[in-house]
C-alpha cells in the first residue's frame, strides 16, 4: 500500500513542483520512488539518477515501469536460483541476455493468450532451450525454478541422457548453456504462464552430449 507524504522536488535545475510521495519500493537492491502530483501526473526517479533526469509522466507510463521494475526483478530471481544450483553442480554461471528476455516475454504472453502450455517453434528448430511453467497462482521466481530442478530425482547420472520427466532440471545445469531469458505473464483467469530460455540450447541427444554437460551435484 502506498503511503503519501507531500513534499516539494526539484525537477530540473531550480525548478520545483509540490507533488506527494506515495511509496518507495526496493527493486533489485535499488530503492525506486513514486509520486503523484496535482495534475494527476506521475514521477517515477531512481535514487541515484543524475538531477534533471526525472520524469513527469502520465498514469499509463507509471504502471508500464512497475510493471517492466517487477519482471526484471522476477527475472533475476529465477537468474540467481539457476545459477546457485549451478554451481552445485560445478558449472558455469549464466547471465541474463535482453534479447532472451524480450523473446521469453513475447512467448509467455502468447501462452496467456491461449492458455495452453506448449513449446514455442523457436525451441522446436533447436534455436534456443526452453522451460515453461503454469501455475494457478502467482508463483514466485525460486519456486518456478526449484519445481523444474526438482526433477533431479529421477535423473539417473549413470545412465545420461534426455527423458520427457528431467528435461526441466537437464536444461538448468546444462555446461556450455551461457544465457538465459524469462518472462512471465497472467492470463485472464489469473493463472500465470512462466517461459526460460537457455542459449545455447541444452538437452542435445548426440552421444556423449549429457555425460559432458549433466553433472552430478557436489553435496
Amino acid at each position: 500500500m502506498w503511503k503519501a507524504m507531500c513534499v516539494w522536488v526539484i525537477l530540473s535545475g531550480e525548478e520545483m513542483a509540490a507533488g506527494c510521495i506515495m511509496g518507495i519500493k526496493i527493486v533489485a537492491d535499488h530503492p525506486f520512488m513514486a509520486m503523484s502530483f496535482p495534475d494527476g501526473s506521475n514521477l517515477f526517479q531512481q535514487d541515484n539518477a543524475p538531477l534533471g533526469t526525472v520524469k513527469i509522466c502520465n498514469q499509463e507510463w507509471f504502471e508500464e515501469c512497475d510493471k517492466e521494475l517487477t519482471s526484471k526483478q522476477f527475472a533475476e530471481e529465477v537468474l540467481k536460483a539457476h545459477n546457485e544450483k549451478r554451481k552445485n553442480h560445478g558449472v558455469p554461471t549464466l547471465t541474463l541476455s535482453s534479447k532472451l528476455n524480450r523473446e521469453a516475454q513475447q512467448y509467455a504472453e502468447a501462452l496467456s493468450r491461449t492458455r495452453v502450455l506448449k513449446h514455442s517453434d523457436d525451441s522446436s528448430r533447436g534455436q534456443c532451450g526452453e522451460n515453461l511453467a503454469w501455475a494457478s497462482y502467482d508463483e514466485p521466481g525460486k519456486e518456478v525454478a526449484e519445481r523444474w530442478y526438482s526433477e533431479i530425482k529421477n535423473y539417473n547420472f549413470r545412465s545420461p541422457g534426455f527423458s520427457s520427466g528431467t528435461g526441466h532440471f537437464t536444461a538448468m545445469v546444462w555446461k556450455s548453456t551461457k544465457k538465459l531469458g524469462v518472462g512471465k505473464a497472467t492470463a485472464s483467469d489469473g493463472s500465470t504462464f512462466v517461459v526460460a530460455r537457455y542459449f545455447p540450447a541444452g538437452n542435445i541427444t548426440n552421444a556423449g552430449y549429457f555425460k559432458e554437460n549433466v553433472l552430478p551435484p557436489k553435496k
